[in-house]
């Protein structure tokens, strides 16, 4: 379990890296989303 959410931290890491420099709001929303649990 622990190695699935390290995973996750970091490809969410990346990805909002990568995204970060195109939408902040888009990734703002989906980290909002993943807080839900929409993704889990």
């Amino acid at each position: 379990m622990r190695k699935i959410v390290s995973l996750i931290k970091k490809y969410l890491k990346k990805l909002f890296d990568h995204l970060a420099k195109e939408s902040l709001k888009k990734n703002l929303t989906i980290l909002d989303d993943i807080k839900k649990g929409r993704y889990i």
